[in-house]
Parts: C-alpha cells; sequence; structure tokens
C-alpha cells in the first residue's frame, strides 16, 4: 500500500484552496497534483492501486496538505470505480468527502487560513471552492450536499461569533471565542466578508452575519474591502443591501403617525442597523477606490425604501428637531435610498412648495402686485420692453415672453423672493394662441436653458478634447468680471425650476458640475481638486501635467526642459500661482506642489465667480435662505443621481411599448363590447409608426406632445402620456373637413 505525499512548499497558501483547486480539474488527480504549480514534486512513491485514506474523524486543527488531497483522491477514485460499475447509489462514494468539509471548515485553522492571507484580501481560495462546488463533472447532489455543508459552517461560524460579542463581558465566552477562531479579532470581519460573499440571496443569513460583526473591526478592514475585485464588492453592496430591503419589508409603515415626525417603528432593530452599518463600510471603501474602480451607486440602493418607508421617514426627519440625530436612520445613509426613492421626496417637496406659495399669493394679494417681470429692461434690439403679467396672476409665477427675446424677458426672475418663485410657473408667449396646461412651461424651459448654454452667448464652451467632446464647461474669462455673473445665476434658477417642476433639461456638464452645486448649495464635501479631476474637464492639460511629473532626463533638467514657471495663462491674461511666481521656475522638487496647484487653481480660483452665481440662482429655488440646509431634499442626492434628474435618462432608442403601457387612453370605446375600430386602428397605427422612427425621430416626437425630447429619470413609463378620443362633430354634420390632432 503507497500514500499520497504532497510537498507544501509555500506555507501562507490555504490547503483547502488548492485542495479544491485540485477537485476542480477536469485531468486525473493525481496527474493534476503533479502538474500543480504550488503542490508539485508531489509522487515519492510509483502510482499504485491502492491509496491510504484517513478517518474524517480523527483530523485536527493541524490537518496537513497531503491529508486533504489522499482523501480527496481516493472519494474521486472510489466515485469513478462506482460509475463505472453502475452502482445504484454512487453518491456513498462522497460521503468521506462530505465529513472532510464539515470537520475541515469546523476547525479554527482552516477557517483561519481560508479567511487570512497577510495585509491584502485574497480570493483565490474562495474563487476555487466555488468552482469546484459549481464542477460540472460532479453530480449535482453531490454539489448541493457540498453547497450546504459550506453555507451551514459558514452560518454556524457567524453564530459563534456573535455569540462571542455579545458576552463578551464573560471571561468564559472570550476563552471559546478565541481558542475556536483565532487571537486575530480583526479575522471577524474576514469570515463575516466570506460567509457573506458565499451564502447567495439569503437575506437571513446576510443579515445574521452582519450583525456579528463590530464596527471596530470594519474600520481595521477598511484598506481590505477597498482593495476587493469590482465585482466581488459589488456583489457584497448589492446582497447585502437585498438584506436590507428585506429586514424593512418585515416592519409595518407607520402611515400618518410618522408624518407627524414620530421616530420610525424600526430605529431600534438591531438586526437593520448592522446591515446599515456594513453598507456604510462598503460605501466608504468603494468611494476610497479610484473613480474609474468604483461601483455603481445602483448596487447600493436598497428597493424597499419606495415604499411608504422613504417618504415617510423624511417627512418625520425634515420636521424633527435639529437636536434629534440618529432616530432616523435611512436619512443617515442616503445611498441606501434609490433613486426612485428620492425622485418621490422631490416630487412631494415640490408640491408642498407649490401649493404654499399659491395659497400665500391667495391670502395676500398685495404682495401680487410688488413686482413686474422685465419691467424697463433693455433688449438687444435697443427697444424697452414693456412691463409684463405681474407675479402672482390666480396664485402664479406668470410670465409673458417672446421667443426672440426669452433671456431678455426672464431677467425679471432674479429681483423676486422664493416665495414667489416658488408659484406654479405660467408662460404665454407673445402673439401666440394657447394656453400653458404644462407644455408651454416645459418648452420655455428648455429653450431658455439652450439659449444660456449655447456657446454663442459665452457662459460656457465645448470641450473640443477627446474623449470630451460635446461636454460643456465654463468659458474662459478674466477674474473679477461680473457682466455675466447675472446671466450664470439666471440658469441657475432655471436649474431650480426644472426641478421644482420636475422637467428634463439639455444639460451637457459633466458630473464634476453637479458636485459643485451639491458643495456650494447644501455643503456636501467639495469635489476633490486632483489630476484625475481635472482630466475630466481639461484633458490635454492633464496629460501635459502628468508627462511634466514622469520627467526624466540626466543631461537636462525640468527647469531648462520645460522652461516652466508658477503661473498660468487664462482669458489672454498671466496669472501668478504663488506671490512671485512668474519670476519663480518649476523644478524636479517642486513639480508636484506646482501640478497641484495648478489643478486647484483651475478647478477652483478660475471659475470660483461664475460657479457661485449658477450656485446662487439655483440655491434660492430648492434651498432658499432661512432652509435647514442639511434637511433638504438635495441634501440627499449624490451628483450623479442630481444629474439624472435633471437631465434625464440617456437612451438611444425610445422604448415605444413601455411608454404606451404606461399611457392613459381615454374614451375609446371598449374592444370586447365594440370589438376593434377604426379609432382602435388609427391608434395602433400611431404607436407601430412611432416605435420604427429612429432614434432623432422618437425624441422630436416627444418633445413635440410633452415639450421636451429627454427621458425623465425613472424612465419612459413616468411620462404619463393621455390620449383621448373625442367624436368629431364635423363628420357627424357630414362635412369633408379633418380634424388634426393637438397637445397640452
Amino acid at each position: 500500500m503507497a500514500s499520497l505525499v504532497v510537498r507544501d512548499k509555500t506555507r501562507g497558501t490555504s490547503a483547502l484552496g488548492a485542495w479544491a483547486s485540485l477537485f476542480a480539474a477536469p485531468a486525473d488527480p493525481v496527474a493534476a497534483v503533479a502538474g500543480h504549480e504550488v503542490y508539485g514534486d508531489a509522487l515519492d512513491e510509483p502510482q499504485q492501486d491502492t491509496f491510504t485514506t484517513h478517518d474524517p474523524g480523527e483530523l485536527k486543527d493541524g490537518t496537513d496538505v497531503r491529508t486533504l488531497h489522499t482523501c480527496m483522491d481516493a472519494c474521486v477514485r472510489a466515485y469513478r470505480a462506482d460509475a463505472l460499475e453502475r452502482h445504484s447509489e454512487p453518491l456513498d462514494a462522497f460521503v468521506p468527502l462530505f465529513q472532510l468539509v464539515e470537520v475541515s471548515l469546523a476547525s479554527p485553522v482552516m477557517l483561519y487560513r481560508l479567511c487570512i492571507r497577510g495585509a491584502v484580501y485574497d480570493d483565490a481560495p474562495l474563487a476555487l471552492l466555488r468552482m469546484w462546488l459549481a464542477d460540472a463533472s460532479l453530480p449535482v447532489l453531490a454539489r448541493t450536499r457540498l453547497r450546504d455543508i459550506v453555507y451551514g459552517a459558514l452560518d454556524t461560524a457567524a453564530l459563534h461569533l456573535e455569540a462571542a460579542q455579545r458576552q463578551a463581558d464573560k471571561e468564559e465566552a472570550v476563552a471559546v471565542y478565541e481558542s475556536r477562531y483565532t487571537h486575530q479579532p480583526i479575522a471577524v470581519t474576514d469570515c463575516a466578508l466570506l460567509a457573506m460573499d458565499a451564502c447567495d440571496e439569503d437575506p437571513q443569513r446576510i443579515a445574521r452575519i452582519a450583525r456579528s460583526v463590530d464596527r471596530r473591526a470594519w474600520k481595521q478592514r477598511s484598506e481590505r474591502v477597498a482593495s476587493m475585485p469590482t465585482d466581488r464588492l459589488a456583489s457584497l453592496a448589492s446582497r447585502t443591501s437585498s438584506a436590507l430591503s428585506w429586514r424593512l419589508a418585515q416592519h409595518t409603515p407607520s402611515g400618518a403617525s410618522q408624518r407627524a415626525a414620530q421616530a420610525p417603528s424600526y430605529n431600534n432593530d438591531e438586526t437593520l442597523l448592522a446591515l446599515l452599518g456594513a453598507l456604510e463600510h462598503l460605501w466608504k471603501a468603494n468611494r476610497a477606490r479610484p473613480a474609474a474602480a468604483q461601483c455603481g451607486i445602483h448596487t447600493f440602493y436598497a428597493v424597499a425604501t419606495e415604499l411608504p418607508f422613504g417618504l415617510d421617514e423624511y417627512v418625520g426627519w425634515v420636521n424633527a428637531p435639529a437636536s434629534e440625530q440618529g432616530i432616523y436612520p435611512l436619512m443617515d445613509h442616503p445611498y441606501v435610498l434609490s433613486l426612485g426613492t428620492k425622485v418621490q421626496v422631490i416630487a412631494w417637496e415640490s408640491q408642498q412648495a407649490l401649493r404654499q406659495a399659491s395659497t400665500y399669493a391667495w391670502m395676500y394679494p398685495q404682495t401680487s402686485t410688488r413686482h413686474a417681470i422685465a419691467d424697463g429692461l433693455q433688449t438687444a434690439s435697443g427697444m424697452h420692453s414693456t412691463p409684463r403679467a405681474p407675479v402672482g396672476d390666480q396664485g402664479t409665477l406668470a410670465l409673458q415672453v417672446r421667443r426672440d427675446y426669452l433671456v431678455e424677458d426672464s431677467m425679471g426672475l432674479l429681483g423676486l423672493d422664493a416665495l414667489e418663485l416658488h408659484r406654479p410657473l405660467k408662460i404665454t408667449f407673445v402673439d401666440e394662441i394657447a394656453q400653458d396646461a404644462g407644455g408651454l412651461r416645459k418648452e420655455y424651459l428648455l429653450l431658455l436653458c439652450e439659449e444660456l448654454c449655447h456657446p454663442t452667448r459665452g457662459l460656457f464652451c465645448d470641450i473640443n478634447e477627446a474623449p470630451l467632446h460635446g461636454v460643456l464647461w465654463f468659458a474662459p474669462k478674466p477674474l473679477g468680471e461680473s457682466d455675466t455673473l447675472p446671466l450664470y445665476e439666471l440658469l441657475g434658477m432655471v436649474l431650480g425650476l426644472a426641478l421644482l417642476h420636475q422637467v428634463t433639461l439639455p444639460l451637457r456638464f459633466p458630473e464634476r458640475m453637479y458636485a459643485s452645486l451639491l458643495h456650494r448649495v447644501v455643503h456636501h464635501a467639495p469635489p476633490a481638486c486632483t489630476l484625475d479631476a481635472l482630466r475630466a474637464v481639461h484633458p490635454q492639460l492633464a496629460s501635459g501635467l502628468e508627462q511634466l511629473l514622469r520627467y526624466e532626463d540626466a543631461h537636462t533638467s525640468v527647469e531648462d526642459a520645460m522652461g516652466m514657471t508658477w503661473s498660468v495663462h487664462y482669458a489672454d491674461r498671466l496669472y501668478e500661482l504663488a506671490p512671485g511666481g512668474d519670476a519663480q521656475s518649476v523644478t524636479a522638487a517642486n513639480r508636484e506642489a506646482y501640478a497641484t496647484r495648478i489643478a486647484e487653481w483651475m478647478l477652483h480660483d478660475a471659475i470660483d465667480a461664475p460657479l457661485g452665481a449658477l450656485a446662487r440662482g439655483f440655491a434660492q429655488i430648492c434651498a432658499p435662505p432661512g432652509a435647514r440646509l442639511a434637511r433638504t431634499p438635495l441634501a440627499l442626492f449624490l451628483p450623479a443621481e442630481l444629474e439624472t434628474l435633471l437631465r434625464g435618462r440617456d437612451e438611444h432608442l425610445l422604448d415605444v411599448s413601455a411608454l404606451r403601457a404606461s399611457t392613459a387612453h381615454v374614451g375609446f370605446p371598449p374592444k370586447a363590447t365594440h370589438g376593434p375600430s377604426a379609432a382602435h386602428e388609427n391608434l395602433d397605427a400611431f404607436w407601430d409608426v412611432w416605435r420604427a422612427l429612429d432614434a432623432p425621430s422618437q425624441h422630436a416626437l416627444l418633445g413635440f406632445i410633452t415639450g421636451s425630447p429627454r427621458v425623465p429619470a425613472m424612465g419612459a413609463a413616468c411620462i404619463g402620456l393621455r390620449i383621448q378620443h373625442v367624436d368629431d362633430p364635423y363628420a357627424a354634420l357630414g362635412a369633408a373637413t379633418e380634424r388634426v390632432p393637438w397637445s397640452t
């Protein structure tokens, strides 16, 4: 009898990981051992027909690699023999393997080796174990049984860890914990990460594991979590957010009581708070990664917040005293609130603001005559515009504008206060017969935004550098120039009015613009002024600075080769980056500081005045003076979410099927009783033609009907079209005149 002997050439390698790798190999197990890159030099004796096996019950913490491989090899050979002999129960051959897995995972040393690999999180053992469990060459029942064993072992480990932490004041519990697992408390987090990654979509198990991890352990392992592969981090975040949704769904919404600013029923739910804590650390780890390697924000969304939880908790949170913190846990973690939840919050807040301002206008009509829009403004033609309709006409913000002078006729908005600006906007185009039922308002905001953002206005310019063609950024202007600041402020008000009235605009700004607005308006963290950030708006400049930092030449110094000083040419003027910068050369010693300073100057100093004016106009609508900035709807938004809300989705082809499914068809005779009619045929033809159009034509038709060609943040199904069938009175009279459709 000969035994299989395998030398462990790297003590730091997980034995279970190598064993799983060997088992997943399609070749003969013995040949796989011989060719394994880590456990080569495998066979000290010639291969024989029989091999030594070990009783799994005798395996201890010190189980070595050759024991694991020997047992595995014996099980595989027995299974193959049973398969050849066509035994009725070939799975009996795997019983020793099942026992081996249970004992190995229950071993503190094996669990430690599986979870810990130095300073960097080791994904290889788990990846190999997954591959082994998914090996199609094994019977399905065997893989199912093995999967149950693995999940059960990890679940049991989590329970032990949780029990030990809950009884940390008892010496006996601490002793059991330390002796069974490891003397390094940091392994708790690693075990939890492994278990959460291995337990599929079971929310109960994920929730229990999350409760077993102390917050301090998460902090100690932040760097390890941040270094995970992107797909693994996304998987962990998605599973944890799904578990949070499961936990939220177990609570009954408190309805009206919560809207009276009472604490939610789940703010003391330890399991829910543990899941929020786990998501918080995963979120921070994700934000610490380079922008290109970050997971999408949607992976952190808990979809259950779109139930009454999100809106109810927001109402209680916004009405609660500032001293009350922590009693509204979802609001403390806004990244778990889905975009749908935040859209609901914005819609509710907008309706409240519009209703309050309109009611105030009716109660105090004398304030309606204090202002007249565009009273006495100089137009581009040199003529003075006539006073328009006064603000507050029937409780609205009534505005008459001429299509050729949209900007000039809108400048009067700058003189209004927040209550007046919050009234429902009602637009009348001069010399046009039309009633504003929402379509004219959309068209007005869209046209005014396009006019202000057009490069000929001089406020913004195209970034004509790949890959940012078509993106707009602030046009270079001399520092201190104030002539165009009112126009920037007007554009900020247009953005605010679009948010208030839930209108999408044709914006082409980079994400940094929205991050800067949130920083200026609701005091979010300022966007970083780094080379990566500079590349998003000035790619050629960022590339040049990187070349400067990499420059190495033994014969020519940086100073001689580059001839650069601490100054920058901007808007045909020279500005010093530091006192006396025009006379200070850029050298190898100070080039890093120079690159940092020029990025900061271009992203902050150069645009401070126009960005401030833009933010001031935006805040006039969305965060007026006196508002609690930390508890406004904008405080819940991330830059990418604000961008999606303002400019809608980037959809090439319109989802016409979803649009039709959500459209209200009114006045059509029911098919069930009347059968298909000419009206239904016309309706079907209309939708078929829309679906067959190319992408630009699809969006153009959408713009003709709704006033905006862009799809809102929540998709085409949220547009809310209404098509009404009316009997043509001309046809009833026998007239040959045909009516044309109209849109409101």
